[in-house]
Parts: structure tokens; C-alpha cells; sequence
């Protein structure tokens, strides 16, 4: 199970309230966590995930993974709070450990 995980600055429940509002549009909403406490937003993979715009977008089954990581990085991103990714492989490697 792929995870994918973002450092998100949020300083109270407004600003994760709006990230879990932005999720909550393209995301299961059992399927993601937005922690205020951590300041870490996770997501866990599954295969519905983005699968409109996967399929608008042509993306190649190796590019899968890329493709949902960056995507919802646009997402997190557009509420206007700072994202300090934390690197696709990094997880991907932390997950198959």
C-alpha cells in the first residue's frame, strides 16, 4: 500500500480545515489524514484515486504513481499553505520497508 505524504504549514484548524475541504473533493474521504499537530498530510493510495484525470491525461501505467503524488500536491498547494514535499521515493521506499 503506497502512502503518499506532504509537510504542510498549518498554524490552526482553519488552515486544515481548508486542506481537508480541498481532499475531500478529489479524495476518499477515509483515505486521507490531515494532522494539525504534525503538520503532515497522508494519503493512502488506492485505485479509484484521480482516475478521471488519469485517464483525461493519457498517463502511462509507470507514471501512475508520479503522476497521483504531484497531482495532489497541486491540490494541497492550491490553499495557498506551504508544502515542504517530502520526496515520492522517500516514501515509496519507507513503504516497502
Amino acid at each position: 500500500m503506497t502512502e503518499f505524504k506532504y509537510q504542510v504549514a498549518m498554524s490552526c484548524g482553519g488552515c486544515s480545515g481548508a486542506v481537508t475541504r480541498a481532499l475531500k473533493n478529489k479524495v476518499n474521504e477515509e483515505k486521507f489524514d490531515v494532522s494539525l499537530e504534525t503538520q503532515l498530510v497522508t494519503i493512502t493510495d488506492y485505485p479509484e484515486l484521480l482516475k478521471d484525470e488519469m485517464a483525461k491525461e493519457e498517463v502511462k501505467p509507470e507514471d501512475v504513481e508520479k503522476f497521483k503524488y504531484n497531482r495532489l500536491l497541486e491540490i494541497i498547494k492550491k490553499t495557498g499553505k506551504k508544502v515542504t514535499e517530502i520526496k515520492q521515493e522517500e516514501v515509496l521506499a519507507a513503504a516497502a520497508a
